[in-house]
């Protein structure tokens, strides 16, 4: 029933998010680099040993990740808040969570494991009036596409069917940001933000990412 609720409030915001972006005269590139603060386990995983033993010390996971994406915000304030710009608008961004090998005995099959963060999240921005710093919070889905593969000391296994290689989760995700945008002229800024972006999948996965854009308004 929660995570119906929870289905709920993402498409809503989403919808409202996309009513405002709709007539967005700001448009904001930007691109990213981050790292895993919390990366998933070796039977998140979904890995698995005879007689048992701690299979965490076999799994290498690569936690420095990147991503591009795009916001969307309309240049009008939805409302004043006590000397503050609200404004609501939509980010749109891919960003790979992480990659990681394992392989618990030499003799053993060694895996590879890829996962990337589609994400798209309804997106309220509060600015302080006549400032250039600016806060940001976000709630929306992601789309997890995810693919494993394994070799036998470097030759490839064709696993045959049986089991599945590849797929695409979809998982709930919310982003906090602060920023500062630096004016280059009257119809563009660079904004420069400290992120975190959490994804509800393997309990939570969350990234810390450092993000430089540029801001045009249209």
């Amino acid at each position: 029933m929660r995570s119906k609720c929870v289905a709920v409030v993402c498409v809503l915001i989403l919808i409202g998010a996309l009513a405002q972006s709709a007539c967005a005269s700001d448009v904001r590139p930007y691109l990213k680099l981050g790292y895993l603060l919390h990366g998933p386990s070796a039977s998140d995983l979904a890995f698995q040993q005879v007689g048992g033993g701690d299979l965490d010390q076999y799994l290498d996971v690569s936690k420095t990740n990147f991503g591009a994406g795009v916001q969307f915000f309309p240049y009008e304030s939805s409302k004043m808040l006590n000397g503050y710009n609200v404004r609501l608008g939509l980010d749109v961004g891919v960003q790979r969570l992480f990659t990681s090998e394992f392989q618990a005995d030499p003799n053993d099959l060694h895996w590879k494991t890829h996962e990337t963060a589609i994400n798209f999240l309804g997106v309220a921005e509060l600015a302080p009036l006549k400032k250039p710093l600016f806060f940001q919070a976000g709630l929306g889905l992601d789309f997890v596409p995810w693919s494993e593969e394994a070799d036998n000391h470097g030759v490839p296994v064709d696993l045959g069917g049986t089991e599945a290689t590849s797929g695409t989760g979809t998982n709930f995700a919310f982003m906090i940001a602060g920023g500062w945008n630096i004016p280059l002229s009257p119809n563009a800024s660079l904004p420069i933000m400290l992120r975190i972006d959490n994804v509800f999948r393997y309990g939570s996965l969350t990234t810390i990412s450092a993000v430089i854009g540029v801001n045009f308004k249209i």
